[in-house]
């Protein structure tokens, strides 16, 4: 009969809605695994905890889930815990300049704050290699001592006292260590249309 649909008994409907739930659990959990595996720093993760439970708890039909999702997969695929050296040349710079210019057309003040960021990263990066040079020689005057030292115990009696090495080596050491300038370089990454 025309306007009349067909609506089977109770407990004969097909349930899709079980198999969806569990799929997004699974799906979740999946993410959850990911952002762990991610070793993401502290501040991010209580925000990466927060919109978990978030997002546990809504449905995933609602507008803001999916975007919360994409949010937090992007950050499971960021490489957080990845370091690299830079390699920072007296030309770097020029070479960078060049780069930007020919490759992103207009973005001066982008292409300036780029740049005075490379000037920044040179300049540690010349002071590094001082303190690197003091550390170095500072290490080998300790290990040279240290090997003056056990001669020095090997030629003395029994009846003359022992003689350590200074702890004062050891603590200059120390103390250039720390001033070498250390910072976990950020991802840059310029999107745009070429020329």
């Amino acid at each position: 009969m025309p306007g009349m649909a067909f609506v089977p008994p109770q407990g004969q409907m097909p349930n899709n809605n079980d198999q969806d739930g569990d799929q997004e659990a699974n799906e979740l959990e999946e993410l959850k695994k990911k952002l762990q595996a991610a070793k993401l720093p502290q501040e991010v993760s209580k925000t990466v905890d927060r919109e978990l439970r978030r997002l546990s708890k809504m449905m995933p039909m609602n507008q803001e889930y999916q975007v919360t999702r994409t949010w937090l997969e992007t950050l499971s695929e960021i490489p957080w815990a990845a370091v690299t050296e830079d390699r920072l040349g007296p030309e770097t710079l020029n070479r960078a300049r060049k780069q930007l210019d020919t490759d992103h057309y207009g973005l001066d003040k982008v292409k300036k704050r780029l740049i005075e960021y490379l000037a920044v990263l040179r300049l540690k990066q010349s002071i590094n290699d001082g303190v690197d040079a003091k550390i170095k020689q500072a290490e080998e005057e300790e290990a040279s001592s240290a090997a003056g030292t056990t001669q020095m115990e090997e030629e003395l009696d029994d009846h003359v006292p022992q003689i350590k090495p200074s702890l004062q080596d050891s603590a200059k050491l120390q103390v250039l260590k720390s001033k070498r300038m250390v910072d976990k370089s950020p991802i840059m990454l310029l999107v745009g249309p070429r020329g």
